[in-house]
């Protein structure tokens, strides 16, 4: 075992020199390679199931040459749980010199991005791995070089391209073109792309396992405009009702392609396209969820569904994935917690099956049990400058409101409650604060859409401070809104701001009564409007 760790350590320096350039500090390049020589978990050989499934921690370091330290300090990943729906958005802070590091928790490989100085870099990770790589930002032929364990398999990674499906020319196909004609269409231009790219990765000699990110790649992808095809021609649908081609419902039938791919194959879990892939599943009629929502037996039904759809006595990977999502997502709200969602609980754990999957759920289940009373910020700069501003707030119940210039959803909310905020501005317990950044909200928008929109506690902060906001509660998208105690303790980190009259009384009932929230109907915010960017 001695004998392995040394020669693994002895690799790992061999390719750092091989890497090494007069433009990099001593001191940075010693730095690298001592942090290299921590790592030591293995690299998988091959997917497989049994070793494919493992939460740990990646180490993320690097080294940007050329680094301007009077230019932004921070980078992010927008890290995530695909299984449970979590957003864990994560800061990688920039040392004056160039050096930046961070640690993100992941399930399993992933191939995913980081974005510094505003270019987003692409890796691959597994469980335990250290990711190394040097950026030159002015480099354009090969502005990324990685180090280490995954240096091989990124480098591959990086040296194929796949190509995206033409959304240019989405709008004019399902406009003019039957279901059918559609469907058939695109399943041609993605066989002759999956062939493009596996003539070219057999070329490239590629390895198994980079072949099999690449080809699951545009697979999703193709998945991904087929999804679209259903949810652009509904809203082309409204705005045309003349066109009978748009005015015809997609069929149940169409969305059979999603068997066009192996519903068991946990490899696409590594692409960052499955999120899309796993999200649109959810909503469509493969998955029935919401055509039986609000009746007993939920899940029942639809695992009854699933069984016969895939005609096994257990239930696709997929499926039980979106049924994971699905109660992830009612276990997010403490306060709906009722004898309907135990029964939920226990109707999924009858027909889920996967060990991983299930400790995911046990561990959902744990996160609500300790936090249906709120929860104290940890000790940490973010927690700092988010208290410094909401100061003058202190021994009110706040809602904040993340939001940007760039965000459609954003500025439909706030503009929808803003006879509702003018009617409570001299509430005696509850103030409206808004947060922005100047990098998606320019100063002359921002000084003329507050007055206009009546928000009185409003902030443009930088953009350092709102990529350590996101991080500190855990959010990718906006809107995003969060309930603060009087005493500073964080009630809810995702509020529903389309139910807040109900929620806000339900939280503090002897403070925010549901009659301080009556003036005309037309007053009253819209639903419709609350979603995501």
């Amino acid at each position: 075992m001695k004998t392995f760790a040394f020669l693994l350590i002895s690799i790992l320096i061999a390719q750092f020199t091989c890497a090494q350039d007069a433009s990099i500090p001593k001191e940075v390049e010693n730095w690298l390679a001592q942090e290299l020589k921590k790592g030591n978990v293995k690299e998988l050989k091959e997917f497989q199931k049994d070793t494919f499934f493992r939460k740990d921690s990646v180490k993320i370091i690097g080294f940007i040459k050329g680094y301007d330290n009077n230019g932004s300090k921070n980078g992010m990943i927008y890290n995530e749980n695909l299984l449970t729906k979590e957003d864990f958005p994560t800061l990688i802070r920039i040392k004056s010199d160039g050096r930046f590091e961070t640690k993100i928790e992941i399930n399993f490989p992933i191939y995913s991005y980081l974005n510094l100085l505003g270019q987003d870099v692409k890796f691959y990770a597994e469980p335990g791995n250290t990711v190394a790589m040097i950026i030159n930002p002015k480099e354009d032929k090969e502005p990324v070089k990685y180090l280490g364990i995954t240096k091989e398999i990124n480098d591959e990674l990086n040296s194929i391209k796949t190509n995206r499906p033409d959304h240019e020319t989405l709008e004019g196909q399902i406009k003019s073109m039957k279901e059918e004609e559609f469907l058939k269409l695109t399943k041609t231009e993605w066989k002759n792309e999956k062939e493009r790219v596996s003539q070219l990765l057999k070329k490239n000699k590629t390895s198994k396992k980079a072949q099999t990110i690449m080809l699951n790649e545009v697979d999703l992808n193709f998945m991904y405009r087929l999804f679209n095809y259903n949810m652009y021609k509904e809203y082309y649908a409204g705005q045309d009702k003349e066109n009978k081609l748009l005015q015809t419902p997609t069929t149940a039938e169409y969305f059979n392609f999603i068997q066009e791919i192996d519903n068991n194959d946990y490899t696409y879990l590594i692409n960052r396209e499955f999120t899309f892939t796993i999200n649109r599943i959810e909503y469509s009629p493969f998955y029935p969820r919401m055509k039986y929502i609000n009746g007993p037996n939920l899940y029942q039904k639809i695992d009854s569904v699933g069984f016969t759809r895939y005609k096994n006595k257990e239930l696709s990977l997929f499926y039980s994935i979106a049924n994971l999502r699905a109660i992830s997502s009612e276990l997010s709200k403490p306060i709906y917690f009722s004898d309907r969602t135990e029964k939920n609980i226990q109707d999924i754990k009858l027909n889920l099956k996967h060990p991983f999957l299930l400790s995911e759920l046990e561990r959902k289940i744990n996160i609500v049990k300790n936090s249906a009373d709120g929860y104290d910020l940890p000790k940490t700069q973010s927690t700092e400058i988010f208290k410094k501003l909401l100061e003058p707030y202190k021994g009110k119940i706040v809602v904040v409101d993340f939001w940007a210039e760039n965000c459609g959803p954003c500025r439909a909310n706030i503009e929808a409650t803003l006879e509702l905020r003018k009617h409570l501005i001299d509430h005696p317990h509850l103030e409206f604060v808004f947060i922005t950044d100047k990098g998606n909200t320019s100063d002359t928008f921002y000084k003329e859409y507050i007055e206009k929109n009546y928000m009185t506690n409003s902030f443009l902060v930088s953009e350092d401070d709102y990529l350590a906001f996101r991080e500190l509660f855990r959010f990718n998208a906006i809107p995003r809104y969060v309930i603060v105690d009087p005493d500073g303790i964080i009630k809810d980190d995702n509020f529903a701001m389309h139910n807040s009259q109900y929620l806000l009384n339900k939280y503090y009932p002897e403070k925010i009564k549901l009659e301080d929230f009556e003036i005309n109907k037309k007053d009253t915010f819209d639903s419709s409007v609350a979603m995501k960017h």
